[in-house]
């Protein structure tokens, strides 16, 4: 037993997952909450859908990549609860800043060092919940920390719609900051526990981690084919960036109609999403030849065509609703099996690294391209006189995930080869 087991933060795994989860919350609210403004700051600041593109893909993406990179290294050293604390009080406090913003340029450098508080997260809080859970426990684990995502999606769509209206979207981002900066002191309760086999390496800001990551991509294809379908799947996540604006401007709904009625969606397919995405992956881990990967793909063959669908239903309908909530599952549901698939494929001396190239693929590779690309494509389709831009664009965005599909296949076939041979 380790010196930490009389706390209990270090001796319940499960106290461990829950307080990360609710930072996880705030992380993804905070991020996500100038989506849920999009028309609010698009009229005005005087952007177009391609600024706003920028701001919620790469002007937050860019930075994020380049931070994770040099920050997410460090999880493999140092405290990883302290690093999360700091990352915490840096992120809320430019969210906080947000709200003063007068110009696009304001925001830009206000998300830009959100996304260099955030870059701490992640890496260091997968990589202590990686240590706590072992094999067929680590996705559902994983689906839990990720509820985070659809939970602080719709309490940004919340924040949204019942804050907006009485102090404007400024004010919103400024107390969720507030609140963001008081929470930083969570982390001062949790315990940075190391497994022994856990050997940290030296090296100035973390560069023999990433010498040790880049050998390990070249040496293990099933982790680089799984990167890439990560990628793919997250990149045809990237229009939903305008899920806002096409519910208001092509499906008929008030602004607040969809900040609320989406956001409850969103909550249920998402919370849907990253528990049966966790279960699946240890479902998958156990009784597939292939694995968590083997697993994603399947589930994107029954899901891509739906995510088409979506966007030709009739609004207002039941049937509109079921395949919203089906829509939500599906943007959440991947997260938990890919990072617990990574740190399966990699050692696990430089498992919070791999978990920052996951995020650097799915983050700036992913999600930033996916923006910019549907915010190119609505811009043209608007110039050309298009009525149904924003349907369009997102539809041609969400087929994407289906070259995933063989990406996923192919990881999950070498993993099976490698399991053979050891």
């Amino acid at each position: 037993m380790d010196n930490a087991a009389a706390k209990p933060s270090a001796s319940s795994p499960y106290i461990l997952l829950g307080l990360l989860m609710l930072l996880n919350i705030m992380n993804y609210t905070d991020r996500l909450l100038l989506k849920s403004f999009v028309v609010d700051v698009k009229k005005d600041l005087g952007i177009s859908y391609f600024q706003f593109s920028l701001l919620t893909g790469l002007a937050f993406a860019g930075v994020f990549a380049v931070a994770i990179l040099l920050l997410g290294p460090l999880s493999d050293r140092y405290s990883r609860t302290r690093l999360i604390a700091v990352g915490l009080i840096v992120w809320s406090a430019m969210t906080a800043a947000s709200g003063f913003a007068a110009s696009f340029g304001h925001l830009v450098v206000a998300r830009g060092f959100v996304a260099i508080g955030e870059a701490t997260f992640a890496p260091a809080a997968l990589s202590l919940l990686g240590d706590r859970f072992k094999g067929s426990r680590r996705g559902t684990a994983f689906g839990i920390y990720y509820l985070g995502l659809p939970i602080g999606s719709s309490v940004s769509l919340f924040a949204a719609g019942f804050l907006g209206p009485s102090i404007g979207w400024r004010g919103t981002f400024m107390v969720l900051g507030a609140i963001g900066i008081v929470a930083a002191l969570i982390p001062l309760f949790l315990r940075d526990v190391r497994p022994v086999l856990a050997t940290k390496i030296r090296g100035a800001l973390g560069a023999a981690q990433r010498r040790d990551l880049f050998a390990t991509l070249r040496t293990t294809p099933e982790l680089r084919w799984l990167l890439l379908g990560a990628t793919l799947v997250v990149f045809a996540q990237g229009g939903l960036v305008l899920d806002q604006a096409w519910l208001v401007k092509e499906r008929g709904y008030q602004v607040a109609e969809a900040q609320k009625i989406f956001g409850l969606i969103y909550l249920g397919g998402g919370v849907a999403g990253a528990l049966l995405g966790g279960a699946v992956g240890d479902w998958s881990y156990r009784a597939l030849r292939g694995g968590r990967a083997m697993g994603l793909a399947y589930i994107y063959l029954a899901m891509t065509p739906l995510i088409v669908i979506y966007r030709y239903m009739p609004p207002h309908s039941v049937g509109f609703y079921v395949v919203a909530f089906v829509s939500a599952l599906s943007v959440i549901i991947p997260f938990a099996a890919i990072n617990a698939a990574a740190q399966e494929y990699a050692p696990e001396r430089i498992r919070a690294t791999v978990t920052a190239a996951v995020l650097v693929c799915t983050t700036m590779l992913g999600a930033a391209l996916g923006n910019i690309a549907t915010g190119v494509f609505v811009d043209h389709l608007v110039a050309t006189g298009s009525t149904s831009a924003l349907t369009t664009g997102l539809v041609w965005n969400g087929a994407v995930s289906v070259l995933g599909i063989p990406c996923f296949v192919m990881a999950g076939r070498h993993w099976a080869r490698r399991g053979e041979r050891t």
